[in-house]
């Protein structure tokens, strides 16, 4: 493990202003982190960070905590957990600084939760029956 990145994880928990702020960034960069590569933020080379694509974020991450359907404000939250972390990283210099932009929600507001999925599916069935039913008569 790399002790300047523990040392820039420390600190940026430190930095943070409540004991209630600490928890729930913590609790969502590891959580993020976990997801993509079943390591603790810490853990994770600045490399790893630069490299990291959007779609690999909404494959490993997104998709599957959409399907708990978790609100849009509870996603908001883990990537101001992680762009505040990733922040607080570029600050230290330790290598190339990591782009932000791919931790923006807005780049993965277009993924549907489960329960739009499910009601679009819905819809779509009804559709599809709507129109056997309109074929049925043309071959009669």
């Amino acid at each position: 493990m790399n002790q300047d990145l523990q040392d820039v994880y420390l600190n940026w928990i430190c930095s943070l202003k409540s004991p209630a702020t600490i928890h729930r960034y913590k609790v969502a960069l590891n959580r993020f982190s976990k997801s993509i590569w079943q390591r603790k933020a810490y853990e994770v080379e600045i490399s790893e960070w630069q490299n990291l694509s959007r779609e690999i974020v909404a494959e490993s991450f997104l998709k599957p905590i959409k399907r708990t359907s978790v609100k849009l404000s509870t996603l908001s939250g883990y990537f101001s957990a992680v762009k505040s972390y990733l922040n607080h990283l570029n600050g230290f210099e330790l290598g190339q600084e990591i782009d932000l932009s791919k931790f923006e929600l807005r780049y993965y507001e277009a993924l549907p939760s489960k329960k739009e999925l499910e009601s679009r599916l819905i819809d779509i069935e009804r559709e599809v029956e709507a129109i056997k039913g309109m074929l049925e008569k043309y071959r009669n």
